[in-house]
C-alpha cells in the first residue's frame, strides 16, 4: 500500500485525463473538466468593424498601383549590374585616354599644347 500511495503521489503532479473517464475511482480525481469553447464571434466583428473604418479602404486605390510592370522589369533588374559596371569601365578609359593625350602634348586634341597654354599662362 505504502508504494501505492507514492506512487499517485507522483502522479497527482503530472497525470490529467482531459479525454478520458477512468473506471477506476483511485484515478477519478486526476480527471479535468471539459473546457468550455470560447466564443470568437465578438471579437471577430470588432476586427472586421476596425477593418472597415481603416482609412485605406475609404480612399480611392492608385490605379498606377495595380497597373501590371512593364514585361522586361526584371531584365533590367538582372541587368543592371553589369550596365553600372560597363559604364565605370567606360568613364576610366576615357580619362586613360585623355589622360595620354594630355600626357603626349597632343596639340591637335587639344586644340593648344601644353606648353603654349603655360608660356600664355605667364604673359
Amino acid at each position: 500500500m505504502a508504494e501505492e500511495s507514492r506512487i499517485f503521489e507522483l502522479y497527482d503532479q503530472k497525470l490529467k485525463f482531459r479525454n478520458y473517464v477512468p473506471n477506476d475511482e483511485r484515478f477519478k480525481k486526476y480527471v479535468v473538466p471539459p473546457v468550455k469553447p470560447v466564443i470568437l464571434k465578438d471579437h471577430v466583428d470588432d476586427f472586421i468593424n476596425k477593418a472597415k473604418s481603416f482609412s485605406y479602404f475609404k480612399n480611392e486605390l492608385d490605379i498606377k498601383a495595380l497597373a501590371p510592370k512593364k514585361a522586361d522589369w526584371d531584365f533590367k533588374r538582372l541587368i543592371q549590374d553589369k550596365l553600372d559596371r560597363l559604364d565605370r569601365r567606360t568613364k576610366q578609359k576615357i580619362n586613360d585616354l585623355v589622360y595620354d593625350k594630355y600626357k603626349n602634348n597632343d596639340s591637335e586634341f587639344f586644340g593648344v599644347s601644353v606648353d603654349e597654354m603655360r608660356e600664355g599662362s605667364k604673359s
